[in-house]
C-alpha cells in the first residue's frame, strides 16, 4: 500500500478523495518539473546505479530510459574505468572519483553536496578525451528507499573555453613581461590589477606590494594626480586614446618623467577599466634638455660674434643672420630673412655658414 491508498483507507471518503487529489496534484507537478528542467537528473541507488533519470538525460545521451536504468554512472558518462574488466567503481582509480565520492557521502551524511566540478575522462571513437561536470547531490526517499538525487551539468565547452583563455593570458603575460616599458591594468576606479614585470623594477614594488593593492594615482606626483584624474575619466568614456606626460613616483619617492599611452577595456560591450603603456622618458628629457643647452651656447656664440654670419641653405637663400650682418649690410633681419646671398654686393665681405 503506497502513501496515497492510506491516507484514503484511513479517512472519511470525501476527505480522503481531497486530500488524494492534492496530493495526486503534487506528485503531478513534480513529475512536470524533473522531466522539464534543462539539466541531467538521475536517481541513483546506494550500489551507484541509476534507477531513473528525467527528459533531458535520455535527450543529452540519445538513448530510451530503459536503457539507462540499471547503469552505473560512470558507465553512462563513458567513463574509461567502467570499461575495465573489474568494472566501474571497482578499479583503483575509482577511490579518488568525485562523483562516485559525492554520492557516498550524501548517503552516508544526509548532507548536500552543491555544484561541485568533477573530471572524468572518457572513451570516445577517436581514443579519450575529458568531460566536465558540475554536480550536486541530495539525499531522498522514493518508495521507502533512500536514493540520491544527482543532478549533472556538462560543463565541457565552458572548462575547454575557460583553458583556451588562460593559455591566452598566459601569453599575453609572456609578452607583456618581455616589453621594456611598463604594462598595466586598472579597474574603473584605478586599482592595479596587471602589470608586467618592468613595472615592479621601474617603481620599485615588490609583489607583495601589489598583492595588498596599488593604486594607479599613487605611483604619480600629488600636483599631477587631479590632471590624471581627468585623462583617466576621458579615456573611461571613450573619448578617443591618449597620451599624457606626468611626474611619476617610485617607491623610495624618487621621481622620473614618464608618459602613458591608454585605452579602455571592453568586456561584453561594457568599459570595465583601462589598459595602457608607460614609458619612461628620462633620456628623452635630458636629450631635450641637452639640445636646448646646446642651442642656447650656439646662439649666445652667434649673436655675440664680432664678424658678420650667415646661415644658408642649399639654395642660397638665407635661414639665419647674426646682428652684425645686419649692422653691415643695413638690413633689419626679417629683411635679410627674405634674400639670398646673390641679393647682397658685399656678400664677399662677410663670414658664411652653409646649412
Amino acid at each position: 500500500m503506497n502513501n496515497i491508498e492510506f491516507i484514503h483507507t484511513n479517512l472519511p471518503h470525501a476527505e480522503g478523495n481531497k486530500i488524494v487529489s492534492k496530493a495526486a496534484k503534487v506528485t503531478t507537478f513534480s513529475s512536470l518539473l524533473f522531466n522539464s528542467v534543462p539539466i541531467n537528473i538521475l536517481v541513483v541507488n546506494q550500489e551507484i546505479r541509476i534507477v531513473d533519470t528525467n527528459h533531458n538525460a535520455i535527450i543529452e545521451f540519445k538513448t530510451e530510459r530503459e536503457q539507462i536504468i540499471g547503469l552505473f554512472c560512470g558507465e553512462l558518462f563513458g567513463c574509461v574505468n567502467s570499461f575495465k574488466e573489474k568494472g566501474c567503481g571497482k578499479n583503483d582509480e575509482c577511490s579518488a572519483c568525485v562523483l562516485r565520492n559525492s554520492v557516498i557521502y550524501t548517503f552516508q551524511t544526509n548532507e548536500i553536496v552543491r555544484k561541485k566540478e568533477v573530471e572524468l575522462k572518457i572513451k570516445t571513437n577517436d581514443g579519450f578525451s575529458k568531460k566536465y561536470l558540475r554536480i550536486s547531490t541530495t539525499l531522498i526517499q522514493q518508495n521507502n528507499e533512500p536514493m540520491v538525487l544527482l543532478t549533472a551539468d556538462d560543463i565541457t565547452e565552458q572548462k575547454l573555453s575557460e583553458k583556451v583563455l588562460k593559455k591566452s593570458e598566459i601569453k599575453y603575460k609572456e609578452l607583456a613581461d618581455s616589453l621594456p616599458q611598463t604594462v598595466f591594468e586598472t579597474d574603473l576606479q584605478g586599482n592595479l590589477i596587471f602589470v608586467n614585470r618592468h613595472a615592479f623594477d621601474m617603481f620599485g614594488f615588490m609583489q607583495g606590494d601589489f598583492d595588498k593593492g596599488i593604486n594607479v594615482f599613487q605611483t604619480l606626483m600629488p600636483e599631477d594626480s587631479e590632471r590624471a584624474k581627468l585623462d583617466f575619466e576621458r579615456v573611461v568614456c571613450g573619448e578617443g586614446r591618449e597620451s599624457n606626460e606626468y611626474t611619476a613616483l617610485r617607491k623610495d619617492d624618487s621621481t622620473f618623467p614618464i608618459i602613458i599611452y591608454a585605452s579602455r577595456i571592453v568586456y561584453n560591450n561594457k568599459t570595465i577599466g583601462i589598459r595602457g603603456i608607460l614609458v619612461d622618458i628620462t633620456e628623452r628629457k635630458e636629450a631635450d634638455r641637452a639640445l636646448r643647452e646646446s642651442e642656447e651656447k650656439f646662439r649666445t656664440i652667434f649673436e655675440n660674434a664680432s664678424d658678420a654670419i650667415y646661415v644658408t641653405g642649399l639654395d642660397g637663400q638665407f635661414l639665419e643672420v647674426n646682428q652684425v650682418a645686419c649692422d653691415q649690410l643695413g638690413y633689419s633681419r626679417s629683411e635679410l630673412l627674405q634674400m639670398g646671398a646673390e641679393d647682397i654686393d658685399s656678400f664677399d665681405d662677410a663670414a658664411q655658414v652653409e646649412a
